[in-house]
Parts: C-alpha cells; structure tokens; sequence
C-alpha cells in the first residue's frame, strides 16, 4: 500500500503483513533488531508529535519508543492527539541499492495504519541547499501482527517534485502513526501500540 490509498483500497486489499513470508522470493537481512541493535536510547520524537490548538495552547502526544523485558520487540506506544512518531539517529549510514524494500516484523499491533519513511543524506553544501535536496519517502503499513514487505516503488516522497531517493545513502527512518489526508477516516487519537521485533531489508 502507498500513501494514496483510497478507503476501499484499505478496506478490500490484504494489508502488507498479511502474506506469509514463506512464499517470498526475497531474503532479508535485519537492520533494526534480532541481532542488530535498536540503539533507541537515540532515537528521538519527531518535532511535530505536540500540534498547536487554535488558541495558542498546544495538546501534548505522549508517546514512548521502549524494550519491553517479555520479549525481543521494540514498542512503540503511548496516548495520542492526531500524530505521534519517532526518528532513529542520523549518526549512522545504511546501503540499501541492492535492495528491493523492507520487511517490517511485527509481534502486536492495534490495527491502525502507520507509516515508516527513510531520508538519505544531506548533501555538501549550505544550509540552504541540505534543507532543499534532502529527500524523505514514506509508505502505510498496517499495525498487524506477522510481516509487511513494502516495496521501493511503494514508497512515495513527502514532497512532491523532489528528486529521486538515493537508495546507497540512508541516514535514518521514521515511524509514525499514519497522519496522511487519506487516512483520515481511521479513528488514530487515543491510545496506540505497536510492538516491532525488527526492521530488515529485503535483498535477492
């Protein structure tokens, strides 16, 4: 699924981590979790999880990215008000051009639609030039139990008209409770909880 999905392409197409991973051609190789560490002690809240009311107060999203001690995942969890994400640290460098896409293992979820982006690297250059050729791409992915495999040419950039994603440089990811126009008619303020066991890339 793509961030322009309609409601009934949600409502009659089988989510990403329906399918059973033993039919798939691709391997796939952990960034996040199993053996590779989460480093969440750097992951951080994306700016916008505390929106602004019209009066000028703000409504706090209470969100949490923690290693529960029952088991392997990583859970991504609290009371929200319309947004809630966390971005891992931009301190490390990922290749991921020989790979066909991601597979996003999930022990429990709520069955709301998240998301999960990717930015490559700023580039050389003044402030001016990073902030405008720095290219983030994000694709939904329901909150379900089992796997979702999301394909690059699922991916689509947040910012229309931006150059194409450079798949050899990958800075950092994000994972939010899906925000996008078209995911309006799914009730997301309130409690939410996803429990992700890894991130892995999908490779031949």
């Amino acid at each position: 699924m793509t961030v322009n999905d309609t409601v009934a392409d949600l409502e009659e197409a089988p989510a990403p981590n329906e399918q059973d991973a033993s039919w798939c051609p691709y391997r796939s190789l952990s960034i996040f979790g199993n053996k590779k560490p989460w480093h969440i002690e750097f992951w951080r809240e994306f700016e916008y999880n505390h929106v602004a009311r019209a009066d000028g107060t703000n409504e706090c999203t209470l969100i949490q990215l923690s290693l529960p001690k029952a088991g392997p995942a990583v859970r991504f969890h609290g009371v929200t008000t319309g947004f809630a994400s966390y971005r891992s640290p931009a301190r490390f460098r990922w290749d991921l051009w020989r790979s066909v896409g991601l597979r996003l293992v999930i022990e429990a979820g709520d069955d709301k639609i998240y998301s999960i982006a990717i930015r490559d690297m700023e580039p050389p250059g003044g402030c001016e030039k990073k902030k405008r050729n720095r290219v983030e791409w994000e694709c939904n992915f329901r909150g379900r139990p089992g796997f979702a495999d999301i394909y690059w040419e699922q991916f689509q950039p947040t910012v229309r008209g931006t150059r194409p994603l450079d798949l050899s440089n990958i800075s950092d990811f994000r994972i939010s409770l899906c925000n996008n126009p078209q995911c309006s008619f799914v009730p997301q303020k309130g409690p939410f909880e996803l429990d992700l066991v890894s991130i892995e890339k999908l490779y031949v």
